[in-house]
């Protein structure tokens, strides 16, 4: 699975001789708020924590990042942590406020722990836009999306905060089930199989290619549409794709091998 996450590097997250560092604390003050939050918890709050911890990620580490030295870049999104970093990442507050370090590659991740336990509370509430996108990816160990939520999502919230994301999951999940069928088609042993079994249908196999990919492009085109709207894409633990024009044109040419659940 691929991750894109945006992740300070460089300078210590802890105060030291040098004086207060700013992000610690900001850190600290997240967990102040997780602290409040779990006292009296209902789901506006879970839903105002996540919504932070989210902005946190994709607004906040890359100011942090432009004024310290020595991080590299993973891509264009991500920036990469050092050793030192992680070990300071690597405590129970942390972890309590539903960040970790992946361990595909050295990255920070949230996992969206309080959208879940939001929905939990009550999975029909005024929050329902917010709370729903929870549900999708799954929580079974094999990082695969839940599809028939994310077509309820997008169903329902077609301008929902998490919209974007919920098109390129779609998107993605037919991609993938795309190379699945062809792989199945020329008998090869494919990865990820078992994630994928129960969608492959014993019609001929050229239509289901024929049509997981329009269905792929539709929703990398609605994805793209989405985000040139204004929609954000916001960041979650289960971030696994790998986008860009490259991918629909070798879709389009069926030539596409770049693999966002499960496959890899």
């Amino acid at each position: 699975m691929r991750t894109i996450f945006w992740v300070f590097v460089g300078c210590a997250i802890t105060s030291n001789a040098f004086g207060e560092d700013p992000l610690q604390q900001r850190l600290d003050q997240l967990y102040a708020e997780y602290e409040a939050t779990i006292a009296n918890p209902t789901v506006k709050k879970y839903v105002e924590l996540d919504g932070k911890l989210r902005a946190f990620l994709s607004e906040e580490l890359p100011k942090y990042a432009e004024d310290s030295e020595g991080y590299s870049k993973y891509d264009e999104h991500t920036l990469v942590v050092g050793i030192e970093t992680r070990k300071k990442f690597s405590n129970n507050r942390i972890r309590e406020l539903g960040l970790e370090i992946s361990r595909y590659v050295p990255i920070l991740l949230y996992s969206g722990k309080f959208l879940v336990q939001a929905h939990e509370i009550d999975s029909h509430s005024k929050y329902r836009e917010y709370t729903l996108f929870s549900q999708i990816m799954s929580t079974n160990g094999l990082e695969m999306p839940d599809i028939k939520v994310a077509y309820q999502y997008a169903r329902a919230f077609p301008n929902g905060p998490f919209i974007a994301n919920v098109y390129l999951i779609i998107a993605s999940f037919h991609k993938d089930l795309f190379m699945i069928v062809r792989g199945v088609s020329q008998g090869e042993n494919v990865p990820g199989l078992y994630c994928y079994k129960s969608y492959v249908e014993r019609r001929p196999y050229e239509e289901q290619m024929a049509q997981n990919m329009r269905i792929a492009l539709r929703y990398y085109t609605k994805y793209k549409e989405a985000l040139a709207s204004g929609a954000k894409r916001s960041r979650w633990f289960g971030d696994s794709i790998l986008f860009s024009d490259r991918i629909i044109d070798e879709l389009k040419a069926g030539t596409v091998t770049a693999w966002s659940f499960c496959g890899d």
